[in-house]
């Protein structure tokens, strides 16, 4: 099977340095004799190092297919191998070599070591020299990823406290228009009570100076009271035996006195009105007193009313503040996603930048690997001929016929050995396939 390879074939004293580098034992003798278990221990240290699977993840898949075949003990090391040759067939494949084989497992040549080795430790320091970029763009990737995921949690978080607010909202928007509506009864009433109270305070206004006048006209009406006792003393010391003027004197006196007396009367009078006027300014004033406490306790619930409004804006705030936070977490979530795919494609042209380096380098391994085939077949045919003319020489016939005798003898046994081996491998392919389903499917 031929196969292009798109890489150099290392010297036996760098693949030897590059292996220590890896820290795998290797030694010149196991690079010129290579046997199969070294080659083993060999080809899982690489499966380790470069795929992360160690052998006790092979032993697993084993275990897997142990209950389902009878005498398993005798597939266990093959299964162990076919499994372990397929995790390889992988490996090869990504690192370029396409025909990697069983033998090369199992019975390993000099020639093909030293090619399989070239292409692994070429992969190995490709990988190594690109590892920081790789792990450069994957930890912003994972960064990105770490913060849009808190920024989604936080997002779902301030919905739920939005989503609460709303209801909140909904729920104290029948209690606002309430409130507001009483606000505007209790506001009319004020009005009214106010319209009232200026009414009663100009009435009272009145009332207070018809009271003063009428209390300076008592006081005057009992100063006049006193002058005119004073006089009737005076008069008294004045009284004379005449019966003419005693008569004109008590006749003036009792037109005085009934003078007096009326004016006194219309006092009482007046004095009574006054009484049953301040004693209505008295209800008043009490009625005052009840509508200024009415005003107050308006002027309470009016408080009340406006804290409540205070509290819906501030409320309100506070939701367009969430929405507005929102607002920024999208954007910066929009921000992110941008920022994440603007470092995949990045990344993605990193990829196809080292793609088309590794096709060039490819191109030209093909030419150089064709020239190189070229002048090896010429080689070979050079060679083939002059064994083929040495030969020529070197025989007779009668070797030509005891060999042929010998060549038939032994096709005849060979051809008996092969249909014996023919059955057996079959039967033997035939159970390997089989377990390498069972393999595949666990």
């Amino acid at each position: 099977m031929t196969s292009n390879y798109i890489f150099p074939t290392l010297k036996p004293p760098e693949i030897l340095q590059c292996m220590t580098e890896l820290g795998i034992p290797f030694s010149e003798e196991d690079l010129s004799k290579p046997n199969t278990q070294r080659m083993k221990l060999v080809y899982e240290a690489f499966s380790d190092i470069l795929m992360g699977i160690t052998w006790e993840n092979y032993d697993n898949a084993v275990r897997a297919c142990h209950d389902e075949l009878e005498h398993s003990e005798i597939y266990m090391d093959s299964l162990s191998l076919i499994i372990f040759y397929q995790k390889l067939v992988r490996l090869m494949t990504e690192v370029g070599i396409d025909d990697f084989s069983i033998r090369d497992l199992v019975k390993p040549e000099s020639a093909r070591v030293k090619k399989i080795l070239s292409a692994v430790i070429n992969f190995a320091k490709f990988r190594e020299e690109r590892m920081p970029v790789f792990e450069t763009h994957a930890q912003k990737a994972d960064s990105y990823i770490s913060r849009h995921q808190d920024l989604v949690f936080q997002n779902q978080d301030l919905s739920e406290q939005l989503k609460k607010l709303k209801i909140k909202q909904e729920d104290e928007v029948s209690l606002i228009k309430k409130s507001k509506e009483i606000n505007v009864a209790l506001t009319n009433d004020l009005r009214e009570l106010k319209k009232i109270q200026t009414s009663l305070t100009n009435e009272i206004d009145v009332l207070k100076r018809e009271k003063a006048e009428i209390a300076e006209r008592l006081t005057n009406n009992q100063f006049i009271t006193v002058n005119t006792k004073q006089e009737c003393m005076k008069l008294r010391s004045r009284i004379v035996h005449s019966p003419e003027k005693l008569k004109q004197l008590i006749s003036d006196m009792g037109t005085s006195l009934a003078s007096e007396k009326n004016s006194i009367a219309s006092l009482e009078r007046k004095s009574r009105e006054l009484q049953n006027k301040i004693d209505a300014i008295g209800i008043v004033e009490q009625d005052i007193l009840n509508c200024i406490k009415l005003m107050e306790e308006c002027e309470v619930e009016i408080a009340r009313v406006e804290e409540a409004s205070r509290k819906v804006a501030k409320h309100q705030e506070m939701v367009d503040q969430k929405e507005l936070e929102v607002h920024e977490v999208e954007i910066k979530d929009q921000q992110l996603n941008r920022q994440l795919a603007n470092a995949e494609d990045k990344l993605a042209r990193i990829q196809r930048s080292a793609e088309a380096k590794r096709e060039a380098a490819q191109k030209k391994m093909e030419e150089i690997r064709k020239e190189y085939n070229i002048i090896t077949v010429e080689r070979a045919e050079r060679a083939h001929e002059m064994d083929r003319k040495r030969a020529m020489i070197e025989s007779t016939e009668k070797k030509i016929s005891e060999l042929r005798s010998h060549i038939e003898s032994e096709v005849n046994a060979v051809q008996r050995e092969y249909s014996k081996l023919k059955s057996h491998i079959e039967l033997y392919m035939d159970e390997m396939s089989r377990c390498m389903e069972i393999a595949a499917t666990s």
